[in-house]
């Protein structure tokens, strides 16, 4: 198959996908909304995995500090249950502390580039905090580990909203209209 023949199968496939609320069931559509997930999904991961060969260290490296807060707590005299319960602490908050990083990164792109920098960052945030707090519900564990874990996130992204929406607030003056 040539390439332009599978140019033109693609742009046919975003067409269809595209006009499928026109013409198609409900069913229909929620099906073609999880085509189109998938395929961008697999069209990533081929562009992470595939074309780029980079893996991805997120998962390791966050497995790796909680076996070795673990191993710590352990190595100390701790018991095996508590040392999970650490090393789950720890990584929990080094995930936090992460976050908090990548939300100064971003208040600081935002306060040089948009002209309502705390709005801006205030969507973005809440958006990052909701999707934080309905993850656990996706997850199979029990109900209160659940809950308990979205309340978590809830309190860091509040948190991480406060503390960073009052720094953009001192941080960007407006200008006097009439000096």
């Amino acid at each position: 198959m040539s390439r332009r023949t599978q140019y033109l199968l693609f742009a046919l496939w975003v067409i269809l996908l595209a006009s499928t609320p026109l013409w198609a069931s409900n069913y229909v559509v929620r099906l073609a909304v999880t085509i189109a997930m998938f395929t961008a999904l697999s069209l990533s991961w081929n562009f992470i995995g595939g074309f780029t060969g980079y893996p991805s260290f997120s998962t390791a490296a966050f497995f790796g500090l909680g076996c070795y807060a673990g191993a710590l707590s352990e190595r100390a005299g701790v018991p095996m249950l508590l040392a999970w319960g650490i090393a789950t602490l720890f990584v929990g908050a080094f995930a936090a502390a992460l976050g908090a990083i990548i939300a100064t990164g971003l208040a600081h792109l935002l306060v040089f580039t948009t002209p309502r920098p705390r709005a801006f960052f205030a969507w973005i945030v809440a958006l990052a905090t909701t999707v934080a707090v309905a993850l656990p519900f996706a997850q199979n564990a029990d109900l209160d580990a659940q809950i308990a874990t979205a309340i978590v996130n809830l309190v860091i992204g509040i948190s991480i909203m406060t503390l960073i929406g009052s720094v953009i607030s001192r941080t960007v003056v407006t200008a006097d209209p009439m000096g």
